[in-house]
């Protein structure tokens, strides 16, 4: 099996090896993952507009180079729908295959994301997947995605003071940036310690474990658009 990681953000040549990376440690052994930052294909810095043209650009070649899926690396999902009305492969978003997943196990979760100018955008894509009746809450720790790496500490700090605060209203938990992913487990080690109950969503196994159980599965959805009304 082959799945195409597309990364729409400008990531330096090191992390984009290590981007792809954090998506095989949840992959079966046989699955083969390929990505690459996709920003370097047009001339100037790399802004939201921009990113779902070149998502779907390059999910439309990896289709034509023989990939068997594509999960964007992106929360936000940008360009979903339209990989999904144009593509006959599956593409998978990793904030709806999060968002999915903890609609799925719990009655109620909350989005713990980077930055709070993205959160608005979360909660309309809730609404889009039909799992908006159980989010709680999108709050933000208000790090931007490219200090995060460098600011370990002070994250996981936010992560913790955030997710305490709403601990009251629910127990699930979902990391709502890729740049968090690695930071759910112990976060959820520290939440488990004042609820036991306490679950933390990480969106790149996610996305990884949906994206091969729909090509496993054959992709149901014969011809194109069939999945337009759902994302």
């Amino acid at each position: 099996m082959k799945i195409e990681i597309l990364i729409p953000v400008a990531l330096p040549e090191t992390w984009q090896k290590v981007a792809v990376d954090r998506y095989a440690k949840y992959a079966s052994p046989s699955t083969a993952l390929h990505g690459r930052d996709l920003t370097g294909l047009i001339e100037g810095s790399m802004n939201y507009s921009q990113a779902p043209r070149l998502v779907l650009r390059n999910a439309l070649k990896a289709e034509e180079n023989g990939a068997d899926a594509c999960i964007i690396d992106c929360f936000t999902d940008p360009a979903l729908g339209a990989c999904s009305s144009q593509l006959e492969i599956p593409t998978v978003g990793v904030g709806m295959a999060s968002m999915i997943f903890a609609f799925a196990v719990s009655k109620s979760f909350a989005i713990i994301t980077s930055e709070s100018k993205i959160t608005s955008l979360i909660e309309a894509n809730a609404h889009c997947y039909g799992v908006a009746s159980r989010l709680q809450f999108v709050t933000s720790i208000d790090i931007p995605v490219e200090a995060i790496p460098k600011n370990l500490e002070e994250t996981m700090s936010r992560l913790l003071t955030a997710a305490k605060k709403l601990l009251g209203r629910t127990s699930t938990f979902v990391m709502g940036c890729t740049e968090l992913a690695e930071m759910a487990k112990p976060l959820c080690q520290e939440l488990r310690l004042l609820d036991a109950k306490t679950q933390v969503i990480n969106p790149i196994g996610a996305a990884t474990r949906l994206a091969e159980t729909r090509v496993m599965l054959g992709n149901t959805y014969p011809g194109k658009g069939r999945l337009s009304d759902f994302v």
